[in-house]
């Protein structure tokens, strides 16, 4: 597992309401061996330099935010899309900690998947 973010720590503890839900996304991110980083205000998780993933709190939800999500196989039908003018980013919203420990493995697939997609466009713009 990668190391935490003391900056993460910070942006955590701003939001109490959500540390519950915060700390078990966080801990799934590195677990999938991911750098955890504060980019754009919020907690963001990378890979070789590329963006997978970020977390923020908006409505009353708790976010995480697939930076390519539409390119994610969306299995459990649990992706939607961010607004009308993102392409690409996909969120998941939680509003309790049982629905994200339901969908751990759901979520680890996904973030692979992530990963993955990353992977495939950096070999593809080495050639």
């Amino acid at each position: 597992m990668k190391e935490q973010n003391p900056h993460v720590d910070l942006y955590i503890e701003k939001h109490p309401k959500w540390k519950a839900q915060l700390e078990k996304l966080r801990s799934i991110l590195l677990e999938c061996n991911l750098n955890e980083e504060l980019m754009f205000a919020h907690p963001t998780y990378t890979h070789q330099h590329k963006n997978i993933a970020n977390l923020g709190i908006y409505d009353e939800v708790c976010i995480l935010n697939f930076f390519k999500g539409a390119q994610i196989n969306d299995f459990a039908g649990v992706l939607e899309i961010i607004s009308v003018k993102s392409k690409l980013g996909r969120v998941i919203k939680f509003t309790k900690l049982e629905e994200i420990e339901k969908l751990e493995e759901t979520l680890k697939e996904y973030i692979s998947q992530a990963i993955g997609i990353e992977e495939k466009l950096m070999k593809t713009f080495q050639k």
